[in-house]
């Protein structure tokens, strides 16, 4: 670990006269990137926010008060603060900036205190002055008591104006203190990002605005419901941009999640105005290089958020076409439980069943033959696109588990399912990817569907042929796709997000089932679309059914 001695003795973070405060910043976050080890900086969530992606939050920051109050969680070396008092200097709106930047990391913070004395410096010189206090203290546990009590020991929780933030990104244990003390927010395995982003937004004065870049995953899942909920109760969003590219935004730093800045506003006693009339400014860009030319729409309020409903989750359409999908795909009047289909995760946890595994040509092998002792077992390898491909001759891993009383309870008997992969690669073009299986494809009384997948199912009874094909075709489909996209920004595709996709009627997905099964060369979009009667403009190619 770095010393303070250490950091204070370097002669070369000395900034160069006249150094902008942000570029002072990002030379020192640099400097302490190159010391430190990528563990480390892992173990903390440490990801640098670069000067473009500064001076960008910064602007979306409104500094429209002589004097602000202004709260930086997860400071790391100060650079978004510098932002803030660069655009405060450049505005001349803002006299003075009184600062609590939260970093807890002893390195990171003594790093910050010298980049805001020199920010301080710079400011004054131009006639703003800057009052920042660097607290090395964890910002959940030091905060925490502003969730529902609207005190925080004692005195008001409300005290910024302004909030800007990149937070660390790790996951919590249950039992870890920062999640106990924000438990309002967490449901399941929590995230710090979201427990910070949560906290800060009550310390908001009333009309007050939060600035803050995160991975996507908030916007939906089950994970993040009860943050969403306490975000959304209390703040409305205002703007939002999303980088498309996974690898663009901290490149330096090996992130591969998709990142979203959000400018949300504390709610005043009047919440009028939260209707279809108020409107949420969408931009997207590739990535840092091309954010200056990004593309840009405005949707109403309830594109973006259903504020009445449970869920609370989040769209993002970038493009007006998106934003006709999304209505069209709204309008349709099903959802898997309103079928009288369920989604499941598959039952198998490899590690917890390791002893009842088996591998092929190792402990068994299938030439087509009825398994009367062993049951086929699906795993994440053998789903594609419309394909199930069983067993993998060069998968060095179990495709077996013995059918035991031991194992009943983790088998499921063979019948008609969709099947669709829980996670996608990054470089997988589509985000769902589904798979019809039928009674007729394995010859065995049961199958083991390892927990990297889900399998959807009648509940009483079981799927027709039709039923099974359109299910999966639909699933794989242009359309749901981008539907999907528009509200899932990360690779995972959960059993609770499937269950909240609209779904046309039960005899349109049958006849899209049936022009599937006897097609040999239409592509899958276009039967789709052709069957669902898609809007100009959505229909797009796709794959080729393989007959």
């Amino acid at each position: 670990m770095l010393t303070g001695d250490a950091i204070r003795s370097a002669g070369l973070l000395e900034p160069a006269q006249d150094m902008s405060p942000v570029s002072y910043a990002d030379m020192l976050a640099h400097w302490f990137a190159e010391n430190v080890s990528e563990e480390r900086k892992k173990e903390r969530g440490q990801y640098f926010t670069p000067p473009e992606i500064a001076h960008f939050m910064a602007q979306w920051c409104e500094l429209d008060r002589k004097e602000e109050r202004i709260l930086d969680v997860g400071a790391g070396t100060g650079i978004l603060t510098c932002a803030l008092v660069e655009k405060a200097v450049a505005d001349r709106t803002t006299r003075v900036l009184h600062v609590d930047a939260y970093e807890n990391d002893p390195d990171l913070a003594c790093l910050a205190a010298r980049v805001l004395g020199h920010a301080r410096q710079w400011a004054s010189q131009r006639g703003c002055n800057v009052h920042a206090s660097v607290i090395k203290e964890d910002f959940v546990l030091a905060n925490g008591e502003a969730l529902g009590s609207g005190t925080l020991w004692g005195q008001p929780c409300a005290r910024y104006s302004r909030v800007i933030m990149n937070p660390p990104y790790f996951k919590l244990r249950k039992l870890d203190p920062r999640a106990q003390r924000a438990k309002e927010l967490v449901h399941g395995q929590p995230n710090i990002y979201a427990i910070c982003m949560g906290i800060a937004a009550h310390l908001l004065v009333p009309n007050g605005t939060m600035v803050s870049i995160s991975p996507r995953s908030f916007t939906t899942g089950l994970y993040f419901r009860c943050f969403r909920q306490a975000l959304l109760r209390i703040t409305v969003p205002e703007a939002i941009h999303l980088f498309d590219s996974r690898k663009d935004t901290f490149a330096k730093d090996d992130v591969l999640q998709e990142n979203v800045i959000m400018r949300v506003r504390r709610r005043s006693a009047d919440v009028s105005g939260l209707g279809a009339k108020r409107l949420v400014g969408i931009s997207s860009s590739r990535g840092i290089s091309d954010i200056s030319n990004r593309h840009r729409i405005q949707v109403p309020l309830p594109s973006v958020i259903d504020l009445t409903s449970y869920e609370k989750m989040l769209f993002i359409p970038t493009t007006q076409a998106q934003e006709q999908l999304r209505k069209w795909m709204l309008s349709w009047p099903h959802t898997l439980r309103s079928l009288a289909v369920e989604v499941s995760t598959g039952p198998v946890v490899a590690f917890r069943a390791k002893a009842l595994l088996r591998y092929h040509n190792r402990d068994f092998t299938w030439r087509g033959k009825p398994l009367t002792d062993v049951a086929p077992l699906l795993m994440l390898n053998n789903v594609d696109v419309m394909d199930i491909d069983w067993p993998l001759e060069q998968l060095e891993k179990p495709q077996g588990i013995m059918i035991s009383p031991e194992s009943m309870k983790l088998l499921v008997p063979l019948d008609n399912y969709v099947l669709t992969r829980r996670f996608t690669s990054k470089e997988q073009k589509k985000r769902i990817v589904a798979a019809p299986l039928t009674r007729g494809d394995l010859d065995a009384p049961y199958i083991g569907l390892e927990n990297h997948l889900n399998y959807i199912y009648r509940v009483e009874g079981a799927l027709t042929m039709d039923e099974t094909y359109g299910l999966a075709g639909l699933l794989n489909s242009r359309l749901v796709d981008t539907y999907f996209r528009i509200l899932n920004g990360h690779t995972q595709v959960n059993a609770t997000e499937l269950r909240a996709l609209p779904l046309p009627a039960m005899d349109v997905i049958r006849a899209i089932g049936i022009e599937i099964q006897q097609s040999t060369s239409r592509t899958l979009d276009s039967i789709v679309e052709t069957v669902l009667g898609a809007p100009a403009g959505l229909v797009s190619e796709g794959e080729t059914i393989d007959g």
